[in-house]
């Protein structure tokens, strides 16, 4: 255990017990046994310190000797917490005894026992008090999150706070705060314990105000100062009287609700209290009750639209401002509203977008008795024209020549034999005239391709594609869907005049296309044909091609010629596929052989070797031509360099339409080569 040491109150003393020869701390003498007197504390009440200095336990009483030799000393044991430590002594005079290096948050008391020179002890006394130790800060007080505010209540000047939900020593005591007022600090007070909140007492006004606050706690200890984080502005002074009452921008004293609504508006108050508040709303009162109407108790404009009721009213209106201070109300201003029965309308129609011109109209409707006329403007790209005046009733009001690639709508009342004018209304629809024709469709294909001029549909029906025209009409229209025509006769097909992708596949039956697109935007306007492309679907294979003769060159060359003779076609061979088996072993190679033009060679970069060439050489020297001697009909020659020589080969030949259709592979032929 630690050992402490304790002071005296008027000197320090070293910490050692005194040891006698036996170990003991005294010893006694043979000529008095008597204990001596009980010594006793100053009777004193629990304590809680937060200084060292002041943990002291004073001493009333050191206790005396009785039997004749005389007294020596104090012995003493402090106890933390409930554990006692070891014993030391106090020698001399000992008014009072201190904890050195005492530990935060322990709880202390103290035992005595008087001591004599023989050596006798008394019994032990301990304090009747415990003294608990406490030097941590407690946790630091808080304020309730609020916003700055202004009032005109004195005790919604107040602030919430909230101490430390638990102190980790001696336990919380109270709060300290100041008045902060427009800035300027006030001295320190004291709350009477733990409080939720504190008011300012007698609020000056027009005087902004903030709270300064501490907690403390039982030992004594203090948190650091916070500072609220909201500001309460507190004001009194009423704001200034409204003034310059005035209906529809004018004095008038009567208005037709119909031609134009009641709006009542007024003169800016001010507020002429806390400088930077401002007025939050007005009132309005309209029969002079001094009560506002409901609806218009919170207006933060400076105009109102009245009802458009007919009848007489008394009008007054105040301002009030941000504390909830109201203004005196403003004079009265007298106000009949006239209601005449007309109103106009338009008939329900959806947005449209129109290449014809005399489409651009819209129709209209009137109610009421005593109709006269329509005042109508054109909106133009939300841009209003000039009042315009109908000769009388009509049914519908058509825009004169109107312009391309612009939106129209219509705004419109009604006039009664009065001269009374009904509220203004809009077109619910509106009309874009767009004459502009969308760009010509580009980039035709077929299954992706292009250059594609023949197409079988046995294994892919042929699928037309272009590229996405464009309308350059209108901003924000769209092309509509597209058109096509299969015989370059300028009129789409029948299933071809709506398409609305930008594919189409074509039926798989044979036959020849000479192919133009174009495109329909949204008002009708037709984009020009595109270039034509020509395609043929045909699904016929080409015949079998005969193998005139499969025979070895000999001379050591190790290689055979092949000749047979064409195939046919409707729309032409695109190549010859040629098969060669080892007859010893079933391997077999393929070699693909383009035909191109008449009597042209191809040399070996144009035949294509497939699957194990283990059996035809890659050096081949192989060409393909028309032997132009064949009078009925052309055949072809091929020469094939073979690696295994000595071998029987196998030999057999198809042919390949310029569609992709394959035909029936011919007979096989066999030679020798060695």
């Amino acid at each position: 255990m630690k050992k402490v040491c304790f002071l005296m109150l008027l000197f320090l003393l070293s910490c050692k017990t005194l040891q006698g020869p036996s170990g003991a701390l005294s010893q006694k003498t043979e000529t008095d046994t008597t204990p001596p007197t009980l010594p006793s504390f100053t009777i004193q009440s629990n304590l809680t310190v937060n200084l060292a200095e002041n943990l002291v336990f004073p001493i009333a009483d050191m206790g005396s000797d009785s039997g004749g030799s005389g007294y020596s000393h104090l012995e003493y044991i402090y106890t933390a917490d409930g554990v006692d430590s070891s014993v030391f002594k106090a020698i001399g005079v000992v008014n009072g005894l201190y904890v050195n290096n005492p530990v935060t948050h322990t709880s202390y008391q103290m035992k005595i026992r008087s001591v004599d020179k023989a050596g006798n002890t008394s019994a032990w006394v301990t304090s009747s008090y415990t003294i608990y130790y406490d030097n941590t800060i407690p946790i630091s007080a808080s304020f309730a999150a609020a916003a700055n505010s202004i009032t005109q209540t004195a005790s919604s000047v107040s602030f919430t706070v909230s101490a430390a939900s638990s102190d980790a020593g001696a336990g919380f005591s109270h709060y300290e705060y100041i008045y902060i007022q427009n800035g300027i600090e006030g001295s320190v007070n004291v709350t009477a314990g733990a409080v939720a909140s504190i008011a300012v007492s007698a609020p000056i006004t027009n005087t902004v105000y903030q709270l300064k606050l501490r907690a403390v706690d039982l030992a004594g200890n203090k948190s650091e100062w916070i500072v609220s984080p909201n500001a309460i502005v507190f004001d009194t002074t009423i704001p200034s009287t409204v003034s310059g009452l005035k209906v529809n921008d004018s004095t008038v004293q009567y208005v037709s609700a119909v031609s134009q609504a009641p709006i009542l508006s007024w003169n800016a108050a001010t507020d002429t209290g806390y400088t930077g508040a401002k007025i939050q709303f007005y009132q309005i009162d309209t029969n002079n009750d001094g009560t506002p109407e409901t609806g218009m108790t919170a207006l933060t404009a400076t105009s109102y639209t009245l009802p458009s009721t007919a009848g007489t009213y008394n009008i007054k209106v105040r301002s009030v401002d941000a504390a909830g201070n109201y203004g005196a109300w403003s004079s009265i201003f007298p106000l009949t509203v006239y209601n005449p029965t007309v109103s106009a309308s338009f008939s329900a129609a959806s947005n449209t977008i129109t290449q014809t011109a005399s489409a651009v109209s819209f129709t209209v409707s009137s109610t009421g008795t005593g109709f006269s006329h329509y005042e109508y403007i054109y909106i133009q790209n939300g841009i209003e024209g000039s009042v315009n005046v109908t000769a009388g009733a009509v049914a519908s009001i058509a825009v004169p020549a109107p312009i391309t690639n612009t939106v129209y709508q219509l705004k419109l009342r009604a006039v009664d034999l009065g001269g009374n004018k009904s509220d203004w209304v809009v077109s619910p629809n509106a009309i874009v005239f767009d004459t502009a024709i969308p760009s010509t469709v580009s980039g035709l294909k077929v299954n992706d391709s292009s250059t594609i001029q023949f197409v079988s549909a046995v294994s892919q029906s042929p699928i037309l594609s272009w590229n996405e025209s464009t309308d350059t009409g209108y901003t924000g229209a769209k092309i509509q869907y597209y058109q096509i025509d299969t015989n370059n006769d300028g009129t789409p097909e029948a299933g071809m005049t709506a398409i609305g992708t930008t594919f189409y596949t074509f039926p798989n039956t044979e036959s020849s296309y000479n192919i133009k697109v174009r495109s329909v935007d949204m008002a009708g306007n037709f984009g020009a044909w595109s270039s034509a492309f020509t395609l043929t679907v045909d699904n016929t294979n080409p015949s079998v091609p005969s193998i005139q003769s499969f025979t070895a060159l000999g001379g050591g060359s190790f290689e055979g010629q092949i000749q047979w003779n064409e195939a046919g076609d409707p729309n032409g061979i695109e190549s010859y596929v040629v098969e060669i088996v080892l007859s010893s072993s079933g391997q077999r190679a393929w070699l693909t052989l383009p035909l191109q033009t008449a009597n042209s060679n191809i040399n070996n970069g144009g035949i294509a070797i497939s699957d194990p060439s283990d059996i035809v050489d890659d050096e081949t020297a192989g060409y393909l031509t028309i032997n132009p001697y064949q009078a009925v009909a052309p055949n072809y020659t091929v020469q094939i360099k073979f690696k295994n020589p000595g071998g029987t080969y196998m030999i057999s030949i198809k042919a390949k339409d310029k569609a992709g259709n394959t035909g029936i592979a011919s007979a096989f032929s066999s030679v020798l080569i060695n």
